[in-house]
């Protein structure tokens, strides 16, 4: 059964937030490709299944607890971005920080395979030819 694109992106953050495995292997290629943001100490692209699982372990262990809250999905022909909102709490901290930033997503066939990570989210809107 193929599903729209908008609604595999909405299964993925549903399981990603549950830390469902088996379900974002249903959902992401298996050559995914995460490029994180070219401002963080490692903006190396990570490549592969077993590699973006690795990368997300290791962000959710240096900032401690981490949520995400996607508020918007807008499509753009073969592209989506996500305006998402990050909820952080350090370790050690009393209080939550909160980011708003964007993905850029790509699909293939149904599955999902590039995510861009934006810290500015006007800059994941001008990747994908859109204005807000």
């Amino acid at each position: 059964m193929s599903q729209h694109p908008v609604d595999t992106l909405r299964l993925f953050y549903e399981a990603a937030s549950r830390d469902d495995v088996d379900a974002l292997s249903e959902l992401v290629a298996p050559d995914v490709e995460l490029i994180p943001p070219n401002r963080s100490p490692d903006s190396a692209p990570v490549k592969g299944m077993q590699e973006v699982q690795a990368w997300w372990a290791d962000q959710r262990e240096t900032v401690g607890n981490l949520s995400i809250e996607v508020e918007k999905l807008i499509e753009a022909e073969e592209l989506i971005v996500a305006l998402i909102r990050l909820r952080i709490r350090p370790h050690g901290a009393d209080a939550d920080l909160e980011l708003r930033i964007a993905h850029l997503w790509t699909l293939r066939d149904g599955k999902l395979i590039r995510c861009e990570i934006f810290p500015e989210r006007d800059d994941a809107l001008i990747a994908a030819g859109l204005r807000e």
